[in-house]
């Protein structure tokens, strides 16, 4: 069984009252939501005697019984998964002064239950009773074990999904150089010095990375500085008018900045932490005293990152005959769409259809390339929250994909209003994982680590992961096929999404 993830999750399942009364309570007065269209729960998770997780599960408005179950984990490292949903997937959107919340249209659980956990502790409403030092590996077994109280009362569900996500350090900070240059951000003469004394000519190749003085090191510097603080571009949209730290930018830009920024909000994160720390939402919610603040993303925060990219695993995961779709959105400057396109091709596999526009109730969606089981989705017009930015074609692409039978793009053109799942698959399927960076980078890495050993059930002495060797085995069933997914998370500690279908 598939019992890890990266951040969204999805998963046939039929919550109970009475199943979930150990551990959650039913949500049925909320302030500002006067309609309910589902059931919800929330509650914590004890994955260790220190560590309690919050969660949020909203039932599918369709058929929560054969319906996919979503699970949304949110990045950063240190950002909240209900952040996603009251601005980006769920039911309701926070309004933007916090006091009201909205239906959302295209809420995913029109298709699918989702649940949401605050993870790694600390995030969010879940919280420790002692100090902890967070990463990928620690994170990971607090995931896995949450997971396992789920699937010990379900044990019938598979599946995996990745998405629109950090997937290699070094390649995106590189491809930012031609995807900067290609916006306008570079002046023409700088880009033809950069070409030609950092890269022989071939600047799409280059590798910035390696460079740690003089004028290319510089060049490198500055693109990413300028890009952040000077031209006062929306790091999750470039094309977003807000800012998010006012004050900083001011610091850096050499020009005045008119007095409308300062009201300008980011994505909601004001609104719903305004919301997320009224009072009455958290009695409602009996949400513990000592619980703290809620906030997006935590301003005291102690993470590690070990892995700085996951191409041998995704690569492993494809071979073993799982279907993957990566999208992005064409204006996020944080994990850029090129990053995607050459991740994809790094890996290998042969274009099996070639790039091709798609579009989404007859407006154009974007591009899709496919390789057999591996898809890449450019989702025109989207920042780094694709379903904040184009709701309706993440929705789409979500829907299409789960469904998997047949090519994404000659599928996305049908109204999806009454529409229905197709049997459940017998084989685990990945459908789409969306791993999404939401805040700050960490250079610490490793080359090898090995995974977290809390079920004895399963032998993971021999289960290192190496950046030039990863043993990948051709029975889906073996455990560490299983215990891939927990991997893929750990380079982007963001969102993934994991689908498990009934059998």
């Amino acid at each position: 069984m598939m019992q890890k993830l990266l951040g969204l999750l999805l998963v046939a399942v039929f919550f109970t009252d009475t199943v979930l009364s150990s551990s959650s309570m039913r949500i049925e007065n909320f302030p500002g939501m006067s309609d309910f269209p589902a059931k919800q729960y929330h509650g914590y998770l004890n994955v260790t005697d220190n560590n309690a997780l919050h969660y949020w599960l909203i039932e599918s408005q369709n058929d929560p019984e054969k319906d996919p179950l979503i699970l949304w984990l949110s990045g950063g490292p240190g950002c909240s998964s209900l952040f996603a949903l009251f601005t980006e997937i769920g039911p309701y959107m926070v309004a933007p002064d916090g006091k009201k919340l909205l239906p959302n249209p295209y809420s995913w659980n029109k298709i699918g239950s989702l649940l949401f956990f605050e993870s790694p502790v600390g995030v969010g409403y879940s919280y420790a009773h002692d100090e902890v030092n967070n990463n990928d590996n620690n994170t990971c077994t607090d995931h896995y074990e949450a997971l396992l109280e789920f699937f010990k009362l379900y044990p019938h569900y598979k599946g995996l999904v990745i998405g629109n996500g950090l997937l290699d350090l070094d390649l995106r900070f590189n491809t930012f150089i031609p995807f900067a240059y290609h916006h306008g951000f570079i002046d023409e003469s700088a880009w033809e010095r950069a070409k030609n004394e950092c890269c022989h000519g071939d600047i799409d190749e280059c590798d910035f990375i390696q460079f740690t003085s003089g004028f290319c090191k510089a060049f490198f510097d500055k693109i990413h500085h300028d890009a952040r603080y000077v031209l006062l571009l929306h790091r999750y949209n470039m094309y977003t008018d807000c800012t998010q730290n006012e004050t900083r930018f001011r610091r850096y830009s050499p020009w005045p900045i008119q007095n409308t920024v300062d009201k300008l909000t980011c994505a909601g994160i004001t609104a719903t932490a305004v919301l997320l720390n009224r009072d009455d939402v958290r009695d409602a919610l009996l949400i513990p005293r000592n619980a703290p603040l809620w906030k997006a993303c935590g301003d005291i925060f102690k993470y590690q990152k070990i892995y700085k990219s996951v191409e041998r695993l995704l690569k492993g995961i494809i071979s073993n005959g799982v279907r993957v779709l990566l999208h992005y959105g064409d204006l996020d400057l944080v994990c850029n769409f090129l990053h995607g396109e050459k991740f994809a091709k790094k890996l290998g596999f042969h274009v099996s259809e070639p790039k091709e526009a798609f579009t989404v109730n007859g407006k154009h969606g974007g591009f899709i390339t496919k390789y057999n089981d591996l898809e890449v989705a450019i989702i025109n017009g989207a920042g780094h929250m694709v379903p904040t930015d184009k709701p309706d074609v993440a929705l789409y692409l979500l829907e299409d994909f789960i469904k998997g039978s047949t090519p994404i793009f000659s599928q996305i053109t049908k109204s999806t209003n009454n529409s229905s799942l197709p049997e459940i698959l017998s084989k685990p399927t990945i459908s789409s994982v969306i791993l999404q960076h939401h805040r700050r980078d960490n250079s610490n890495s490793s080359t090898l680590v090995s995974l977290p050993q809390k079920n004895p059930a399963i032998d993971t002495t021999s289960y290192e992961i190496n950046a030039d060797h990863i043993k990948v085995p051709s029975n889906s069933a073996d455990p560490f096929y299983d215990r891939l997914a927990i991997a893929i998370m750990l380079i982007v500690a963001e969102l993934l999404v994991i689908i498990f279908k009934r059998l």
